[in-house]
């Protein structure tokens, strides 16, 4: 019988993960490192919504406007801070799995 609770939880929108209470108790790092994930996120949609869309900015060069350099540094920063995400999420994984090593090593016999 496993019914064991997620590590984490998920807003699905944008995919935020939210360390669940046993694992900050376990790993109180994560705590601040969840904030910073949610951060990231939350500048992430920023910079979206106050730049032009890559599919916009190739329509206004199409078109043959000057498009400032700015939209693309814009794109450029959305792009390290989904990479930074994905680590952030691999850290997850891995403390996932650790929590299964030390529910393992936990047992008695």
């Amino acid at each position: 019988m496993n019914s064991e609770s997620p590590m984490y939880h998920s807003d699905v929108q944008q995919n935020i993960r939210l360390p669940s209470e046993k694992l900050v108790r376990r790993f109180p790092a994560v705590a601040p490192i969840a904030a910073l994930e949610a951060a990231i996120a939350t500048t992430k949609m920023l910079i979206q919504y106050d730049n032009p869309s890559m599919q916009e900015l190739m329509d206004m060069i199409e078109d043959g406007e000057s498009v400032p350099a700015h939209f693309f540094i814009a794109h450029n920063i959305i792009d390290n801070l989904d990479q930074l995400r994905i680590t952030i999420q691999a850290y997850y994984q891995q403390l996932n799995t650790r929590m299964v090593q030390i529910r393992n090593d936990d047992l008695p016999f």
